[in-house]
């Protein structure tokens, strides 16, 4: 720190402004791109590699490190084929026990997190975008139903009809965006739902749903939805009571990607298995099944970054 010509109330004898400087200084040495080949061909090639370099790292550093390793793969058109042995070694990963697929913070999972921002940030927004605002700027954002926040029984069961309404709002939003999913979010639910075929919980008839759901719902849509201006769906964060609303609906989408009903954890929320998840476990389901089909001629291309 130094002192600089002048004080803080202009006097002559008065404290000098102190100003202290932090800097940063790095210096990075790159070789030609050439060099760099048989990394590349080890990361795309060996998943353990990939998986290593991502496991290592600190928490806050496997975002970033997570996206440059992207870009490296998609420089030599790699990101396909890794991306098809990741999913097939995360899903060998957790043995029988479907249940914890992509449920966990892997560095693999958070890989996957960022390529599906990267290929469909675009989609998510313009999903979502609309929903938001118009939910922030209704007249009914705020629809509180937890009576342990202070609702009567009265104001609760008008909010629940309400918060149904936007709930099914919400839904047919989601549902009617599935024609716009793009060819790169497509293609890595292709290999989660051809992974999941090969694995020992196979033969569970709602186990490919779920593990597309934790990709598409509990990893891409639902964080967004949950916070939609630190994902870029929104400028603005939302209300107070539009940021509540969008908790209870998350909650409620996240449970019907996991074919689970609400219970004895939030006894409050009990009225959406039946105003909501029970009725639309089928379509769940069958969005799931559309959303990891693939269209037009797939290849390790359909994984290139935009």
């Amino acid at each position: 720190s130094g002192a600089l010509g002048g004080s803080r109330d202009g006097g002559d004898d008065a404290e000098p402004i102190a100003l202290r400087v932090r800097v940063l200084h790095e210096t990075l040495l790159l070789r030609p791109a050439d060099a760099y080949e048989p990394l590349v061909a080890a990361l795309a090639d060996e998943p353990r590699v990939l998986s290593a370099l991502l496991e290592t790292a600190a928490p806050q550093e496997r975002e970033p490190l997570a996206e440059a390793l992207l870009h490296a793969l998609n420089s030599h058109g790699a990101v396909g084929r890794a991306l098809e042995a990741l999913v097939r070694a995360e899903v060998a990963s957790v043995g029988s026990e479907a249940s914890l697929l992509f449920r966990g913070n892997s560095g693999v999972t958070k890989l996957l997190e960022v390529y599906a921002r990267l290929t469909a940030g675009r989609y998510r927004r313009a999903t979502l975008g609309p929903f938001v605002e118009k939910l922030v700027a209704s007249r009914d954002a705020a629809c509180e139903v937890d009576p342990g926040r202070g609702v009567d029984e009265r104001t609760a069961e008008r909010n629940w009809r309400t918060l149904l309404s936007h709930m099914s709002a919400l839904w047919t939003v989601v549902v009617n965006a599935e024609r716009d999913a793009p060819p790169a979010m497509r293609t890595l639910l292709a290999h989660v739902r051809a992974a999941v075929a090969d694995a020992p919980f196979a033969a569970d008839e709602h186990a490919a749903s779920k593990a597309v759901g934790g990709i598409y719902f509990l990893r891409f849509l639902c964080p967004a939805l949950l916070h939609p201006h630190a994902h870029g769906v929104t400028k603005e964060p939302p209300t107070e009571a539009a940021a509540r609303t969008l908790t209870l609906l998350t909650k409620a989408l996240t449970n019907l990607a996991n074919l689970v009903e609400f219970g004895k954890k939030e006894p409050y929320l009990e009225q959406f298995n039946e105003g909501f998840i029970r009725p639309n476990v089928p379509f769940m389901t069958a969005l799931t099944t559309a959303l990891s089909r693939e269209r037009g001629s797939a290849g390790d291309d359909e994984g290139r970054l935009a």
